[in-house]
């Protein structure tokens, strides 16, 4: 599965866009491709849960 994701920068000020796969080695740094800041860590794979 893909999950994509936006972000914005406050360093920068630019938008972005990334994606990312539930294979992915964990944890995973995403990072802005402006400035190479840290946006966001991947620690866990994501997980869907039935309500019911």
């Amino acid at each position: 599965m893909r999950l994509n994701l936006r972000y914005h920068c406050p360093r920068t000020e630019e938008s972005g866009t990334h994606s990312i796969q539930t294979n992915l080695v964990r944890p995973y740094e995403l990072r802005c491709a402006h400035c190479e800041s840290l946006m966001a860590t991947d620690a866990a794979a994501p997980a869907i849960r039935l309500l019911t």
